[in-house]
């Protein structure tokens, strides 16, 4: 009897550590197809200071990173020691469906951040709901350069530690841009 509790009390830990470690866990960067990156190496790299006067891919950008927020706050807590670093992303945007999304987002690699702060964030803008446009045709695509300044922990919007720590991607209020 004594034998068979130990057993089970071993397996519920290895169940938790388990989960613990699947729902903490940053996971790989969404693998990328077979010559992904062709289609986007025809479009020209927009610099940060030309598509921001563009209301509409600002708006975009902006939408995506506010969706955002929360997983970029995470990244920031879970690998911290960053403030004020800048990081240069290129973001590959793209319209399908009447909605617009990053479909992929390319760091500058850095060897001074903490390790895994960079992948974090761009695994994070990936995983960005996609914002309706419908005044985009579909096929739309960009190539959009942004530097993204890691911000001081006490700057980032107090989550709660269930957020913080178990960040969950899903509906917030729908911005509407285009």
């Amino acid at each position: 009897m004594r034998r068979a509790v130990l057993a089970m009390i071993a397996l519920a830990v290895v169940v938790v550590v388990a989960l613990a470690a699947w729902l903490l866990g940053e996971g790989p960067r969404r693998p990328r197809p077979e010559g992904w990156k062709a289609p986007w190496a025809e479009l020209p790299l927009i610099k940060e200071g030309e598509w921001a006067v563009d209301a509409l891919k600002r708006g975009v950008v902006q939408g995506e990173f506010f969706h955002a927020t929360d997983g970029l706050a995470h990244c920031v807590v879970k690998h911290g020691g960053a403030e004020g670093a800048v990081v240069k992303l290129e973001l590959l945007v793209e319209t399908e469906h009447g909605v617009t999304h990053f479909e992929y987002v390319e760091a500058e690699p850095r060897a001074d951040l903490p390790e895994g702060l960079v992948s974090c964030i761009t695994r994070r803008l990936e995983e960005a709901l996609p914002l309706p446009t419908p005044g985009l045709p579909d096929g739309t695509r960009w190539r959009l350069e942004v530097s993204f300044l890691v911000p001081p922990a006490a700057d980032l919007p107090k989550v709660p530690w269930w957020k913080r720590w178990l960040p969950r991607p899903g509906p917030s209020g729908g911005n509407h841009v285009g």
